[in-house]
């Protein structure tokens, strides 16, 4: 195997290399001095639509991995899977449990979007695959900025057992009223003939 020497080093592949590192370099320095695309909060771009946009994985590994810059208002995480199976992803609050947000189906390899207003508060990405359990990823926090969007309260088991058993009995009294009426239909059924034959004596 041949070694590597200064003629390796100076080829034109590495010389291209080292451009595109060197204005990789300039660039950021513009954005940090405040010329670019960001500010120095790091505040994600804004696109077409206006609103800034932050790129989001989503996967067991590194469920919510990219959210770095947390800012207030409305803004669109775009969330791109990168398993290979399709997962659901959900914006919550650790603290509460409450939902800000969710996006279903975000297949392999595919980006999906999720418009949301936040405030100041904790938030968290979680993200469920296919056939296996929930991973939610690091807690992002951001300081002022306002009220939320609205929010779906987190409902447990427990929380189910009331309007459940409201069900079963609204269910009971249900059945009771048709048997009751069922029974009424039976004789009305049976005396149906009887009725008919003093109608046709008349």
């Amino acid at each position: 195997m041949p070694r590597s020497g200064p003629k390796k080093l100076f080829s034109p592949r590495a010389c291209g290399i080292g451009g595109a590192l060197l204005a990789g370099g300039l660039l950021a320095g513009l954005v940090v001095a405040g010329g670019g695309a960001a500010d120095g909060a790091g505040r994600a771009p804004a696109a077409a639509d206006g609103l800034p946009h932050t790129s989001v994985e989503v996967s067991s590994g590194g469920c919510g991995r990219g959210w770095r810059h947390a800012r207030p208002g409305t803004q669109v995480f775009d969330l791109h899977n990168t398993s290979d199976v399709a997962a659901e992803v959900y914006l919550k609050s650790p603290r509460t449990g409450a939902l800000y947000g969710e996006v279903e189906g975000v297949g392999p390899g595919t980006t999906r979007q999720l418009r949301v207003r936040l405030g100041g508060g904790t938030y968290a990405f979680m993200c469920l695959p296919d056939d296996a359990d929930a991973v939610t990823g690091p807690t992002v926090r951001i300081r002022g900025g306002g009220t939320p969007g609205p929010a779906a309260a987190p409902v447990t088991e427990h929380d189910l057992i009331p309007p459940a058993l409201d069900y079963q009995k609204w269910v009971g009294r249900g059945l009771d009223e048709l048997v009751g009426r069922t029974g009424q239909l039976r004789d009305a059924v049976a005396r149906g003939p009887r009725v008919s034959r003093c109608r046709t004596a008349r």
